[in-house]
Parts: structure tokens; sequence; C-alpha cells
């Protein structure tokens, strides 16, 4: 289901408010999967809420890039999560500020069954992230794969006890 116009509209009002200075160092970066998204915003999934409060309180810090962000507007807008169009522009405004840019991604050599998920991989390959947060079948099967390029692929409630435990000890 293709983008409805006023969304690209919000989207590039959002985006041409992105600045695309260095990733930070010294906290853990992460991907986290439409899903998930899903489930914090929308859902309000008590294994996904924690990593909202962290990522707020600094634990660590949120990716995203156009393609992650598209397909996170696409679901949101799809009819059967009745997200009224106010609400949409709302929860993509709120990701929008809480996850940081990132401009330049590659495709990754940690492959995915399934290409549409192949975007969350290359996104936190691109951009040294050292999590993905997935409720996806396909993205935890690469998590092997993953883990020997330095990237762990965590169901959310083992991305919030992960997180927890290195709190700003991460190294950068």
């Amino acid at each position: 289901m293709p983008i409805v116009p006023e969304i690209l509209a919000h989207l590039a009002n959002l985006r041409s408010e992105d600045s695309f200075s260095p990733l930070p160092s010294g906290k853990p970066l992460a991907v986290i999967d439409t899903n998930v998204l899903l489930d914090i915003w929308h859902f309000r999934d008590p294994e996904a809420v924690p990593l909202q409060e962290l990522a707020l309180e600094g634990h660590f810090v949120c990716l995203r890039d156009e393609a992650t962000e598209n397909e996170f507007a696409e679901v949101i807008h799809r009819a059967q999560f009745g997200i009224s169009l106010p609400d949409q522009k709302r929860i993509l405004g709120e990701w929008h500020s809480l996850a940081i840019p990132v401009r330049d991604v590659s495709p990754s050599r940690i492959p995915c069954r399934d290409p549409l998920d192949q975007k969350f991989l290359d996104l936190a390959a691109s951009a040294g992230a050292s999590l993905l947060i997935t409720k996806d079948r396909h993205l935890l099967k690469a998590a092997r794969r993953a883990k020997r390029d330095g990237i762990l692929v965590l169901l959310p409630g083992a991305a919030t006890e992960w997180l927890r435990s290195v709190g700003f000890g991460f190294p950068g």
C-alpha cells in the first residue's frame, strides 16, 4: 500500500529538519523494526514500551533511515489498526524526534530471507549499530550471522534487559 500524500508531505517536512551529524559514541546504537515500533506506539505492549523509556532516558540511540521510516508510515496507515491521520502524524513525529537519521545505507553482507526485512540489517550494519530489536522470525534467524558482525538481534524484552545491563558503560 502506498503512503498517502498527506503523510508523504508530513514526512518531507520532518525530514527537512534532519541534520546528518556523526553518530554519537558511548551509547549503544539500535535499529528497531516496524512491528516493535507498532507495539510501542499503538499496542503499548509491556515488552516493548520500556525500550521507548530507555531511549528517552538516553540509554541508547535509535536509528532510522528513509526506507525504514517509510515502512513504518505505511504500516500505521493500514485500516486494520484504525489510527487516525492526526495520530499517525503524531506517532511519526515522535519517532522522528527520537531516532537519529542515517543517510548512507549500503547493502549488508548479512542476508535476510525476507527481502522486505533486509533494510533493517542494512541500516544496522551501515550505521555500526550494536543492536537490532525485532520480533520478526526472518531477522531473528539472521542473528548468528549478525552477531559475527557485532550486531545483536534481540526480542524487545531481551533487548531491554541487555540495555539495562550495559547502562551507560557501553564502550563507544
